[in-house]
């Protein structure tokens, strides 16, 4: 990766110094205490040690098992052409697909006490956690607990508030422009801008971005999920309607319906204190 007509490897990006590589990356399950992180509260005991990385972002112990990022999308590639350097354990974070994989947090091991206090909080620093402050991914929250969003955001927004890695490239896509956001069709991206109008049918609540519906950008809000949108807009003491004219962040799969939509399944996919 260049940084600044620079080449650097990733473990200087992200200043981690103190790697010990020497290490047996056995495939065998340990137990692990997952007590106190709030993205571990609801991970089993068993963890797995990782001992190679592919390019197909398949994170495999010796026995070829494969696991997957958690809680993250849109990973930079070369975080993978030089994760194998980095030695974790996974956590498995919900059960196989159906392709045989495995979602699962990625816990770092052998960190140095230069690491930031709050990075190191809780005795467990995740490989999702020092992503995320680099802006090296994104926080996909649809599988997420609340507390667990809330504390990957936290990562995430010191990456973007210093315009680190993808938030100093390509992100957040501004949603007055629907013909950029058409172009990431299938991708999973973060898109700010206003609310001009609200919408709303039987089925879906719709947030427009544009007065143009068959070219702007839509979000949508299935009905099944609108009290739980309306139970965290209350916490801000605010309603649905009340995100009319209001400029927020949103997040998601783009897809493509007239114009480039987005659907919110989570709260967490919309921000409210946008800078």
């Amino acid at each position: 990766m260049r940084q600044d007509g620079k080449e650097q490897t990733l473990p200087s990006i992200l200043h981690i110094t103190a790697f010990t590589l020497s290490l047996h990356l056995g495939c065998a399950a340990v137990n692990a205490d997952s007590s106190g992180h709030p993205c571990l509260e609801e991970s089993g005991n068993e963890t797995y040690f990782i001992s190679d990385v592919d390019k197909r972002a398949f994170y495999l112990t010796e026995d070829k098992e494969r696991f997957f990022l958690a809680g993250l999308a849109a990973v930079d590639p070369a975080v993978f052409e030089k994760a194998h350097l980095m030695p974790m354990q996974a956590i498995p974070a919900g059960p196989q697909d159906r392709w045989d994989m495995t979602p699962a947090w990625f816990r770092l091991l052998n960190v140095d006490e230069t690491m930031d206090a709050e990075t190191t909080e809780n005795s467990a620093v995740l490989w999702q956690e020092v992503l995320l402050q680099e802006g090296l991914g994104l926080m996909d929250p649809q599988t997420l607990t609340e507390a667990c969003a809330n504390r990957l955001q936290e990562f995430e927004r010191s990456a973007q508030n210093s315009r680190r890695g993808l938030w100093r490239r390509s992100q957040p896509l501004n949603a007055s422009s629907p013909k950029v956001i058409e172009e990431r069709l299938g991708q999973f991206v973060v898109i700010k801008g206003k609310i001009v109008s609200l919408g709303k049918t039987e089925s879906t609540r719709y947030l427009n971005f544009g007065w143009k519906w068959k070219t702007d950008l839509t979000v949508t809000v299935s009905a099944k999920d609108e009290d739980r949108f309306k139970e965290h807009l209350a916490k801000a003491d605010l309603t649905i309607e009340d995100l009319a004219k209001r400029t927020v962040q949103v997040r998601g799969w783009v897809e493509l319906k007239d114009g480039p939509t987005l659907q919110l399944h989570t709260p967490a996919q919309l921000q409210l204190d946008v800078r």
